[in-house]
């Protein structure tokens, strides 16, 4: 540390935001965040003190302090700058009280360029611990198990691989697959490195046109050979969980889950897949306590709203719903999910006008994604337009291929009534161990509610391991009359 000063206060709230990289190459953007997420990391395992998740900090990005202090709901905020140039790194962190803007504690690390900054992460978490008045024990002694590697490149690769993982996306989850397995080949004993590309591996077919049965085995293998070197491991435990979850075994998921809940209690992802996990296992009231957990960790990620609203509705709480997927949508317009969500709770709260006007938003967003096209049906049905519903039916059919988006096709199918129909494209799901089917709630997505009596239908939710929830819904949509 060339300089340092701090002052006491009694805050136990606070926000680690997103160091700013300001230096000319943005190519260091992944050692500024990895610094910062490494940080708030070690700070999360300081007893009596909340520290808000990564998703809600990096949406206070660039927002004046007191502003991001409000929206966070955070007493104290930790902001810092990173400046890598030929031959040294700086970073310089600053602790300020959010209620007067005033500096509870600075400090500034130089190294060599090619140095090991994990020992001024570590530095920066036990001088926050101490200007708080807090025990830094249970950071400190877990700073090497934190990192998980002596080896600095493979340590780097690792930070690269975190970095695109965050982003999402196809290209950008192939890059941090990539990064991951470099990491691994440097340090065969790299854990986190391992369970980081597990990882990467359960999420990449909800982003690309991998099928999950395709990549689910070689996630499985990562996991088991992560938590073979490192049995405590969070991210090993998340990854085994979420290749369990998605690949209909939601019953053995079940342990993994509570493993990194009982690890790490505020892990928003964790509490994010487990609702999911509840609610396709039928246990929908257990599904909404855990998303709004994940929300209150997390109150600026939209994914955490997404899953949310999905979770109330399966709960047949749809005014509810309407409240957290509007919430979720001020934070991303876009989100395909959520308007989806908000779709269906106005539908089944009877309020038809309105979900037609947001299926239609859905598909001007993006006319080609499947489940646009589905709910571009339903939009017509719920007005009684039923020949535009067949056409665009039919469009919708011809772009679902290979049983991976047939759920979304059988969504359409319901809403003309035609149960058959429905039932054969879940069924080809089915066979096809479809991801986005592993990953609904089809025992209690009101959406299924006209099929529940069918054993065809029973059959299918048994194949996936799934719950049956016994309440039903009002259906929105108005009984068709043949001409």
């Amino acid at each position: 540390i060339i300089a340092g000063h701090g002052t006491n206060v009694s805050a136990r709230s606070i926000a680690v935001l997103p160091f700013d990289n300001v230096g000319k190459d943005t190519a260091f953007d992944y050692l500024a965040d990895g610094i910062a997420n490494d940080v708030r990391s070690g700070l999360m395992q300081l007893p009596g003190l909340s520290v808000k998740a990564r998703t809600s900090s990096e949406a206070a990005r660039g927002k004046p302090l007191h502003d991001a202090g409000a929206l966070l709901k955070v007493g104290v905020i930790l902001q810092g700058t990173f400046r890598r140039t030929a031959d040294k790194t700086t970073v310089t962190v600053d602790l300020v009280k959010v209620a007067d803007e005033s500096a509870l504690w600075t400090g500034t690390y130089v190294m060599p360029a090619d140095g090991n900054f994990t020992a001024a992460q570590d530095s920066i978490t036990g001088a926050v611990a101490r200007t708080l008045h807090l025990s830094s024990a249970a950071a400190g002694s877990n700073a090497l198990a934190q990192r998980g590697t002596k080896d600095l490149e493979a340590y780097d690769l690792y930070l690269k691989g975190q970095y695109f993982f965050a982003k999402r996306g196809g290209d950008n989850l192939r890059r941090a697959a990539d990064y991951f397995q470099r990491a691994t080949a440097r340090d065969p004993n790299f854990a986190r490195a391992y369970a980081g590309h597990a990882m990467v591996l359960t999420v990449l077919p909800g982003y690309t046109q991998v099928v999950g049965d395709s990549v689910s085995a070689e996630a499985a293998r990562l996991a088991r050979r992560a938590l073979a070197i490192d049995s405590t491991l969070v991210d090993g435990h998340l990854a085994l969980a979420n290749v369990l979850a998605t690949g209909g075994s939601p019953v053995e998921a079940e342990p993994e889950f509570l493993a990194v809940l009982a690890r790490d209690p505020r892990n928003v992802t964790g509490r994010q897949w487990h609702g999911d996990n509840l609610a396709i296992l039928g246990q929908v009231d257990e599904a909404v306590r855990e998303g709004r957990m994940a929300v209150d960790l997390d109150p600026l990620s939209a994914v955490a709203g997404n899953d949310l609203a999905y979770e109330l509705i399966n709960a047949g709480h749809f005014d509810e719903a309407v409240q957290v997927a509007h919430r979720a949508l001020e934070l991303d317009a876009t989100f395909d999910g959520v308007n989806v969500y908000l779709g269906l709770a106005f539908a089944f709260t009877q309020r038809s006008d309105s979900a037609q006007l947001t299926f239609e938003h859905l598909f001007r967003i993006d006319s080609l994604a499947p489940e646009a096209r589905a709910y571009r049906v339903w939009e017509f049905a719920l007005a009684g337009r039923w020949t535009e519903a067949e056409r665009e039916l039919a469009a919708t059919d011809r772009t679902i291929i290979g049983g991976s988006r047939d759920v979304d096709l059988a969504t359409a199918y319901i809403a003309l009534g035609n149960k058959a129909a429905a039932l054969d494209a879940l069924e080809r799901a089915a066979r096809a161990r479809s991801f986005y089917a592993a990953n609904t709630a089809l025992g209690c997505d009101p959406t299924f509610g006209p099929l529940k009596s069918e054993p065809r239908y029973l059959a299918v939710v048994k194949s996936f391991g799934q719950g049956i929830c016994t309440a039903t819904a009002k259906w929105p949509i108005p009984t068709r009359t043949k001409p």
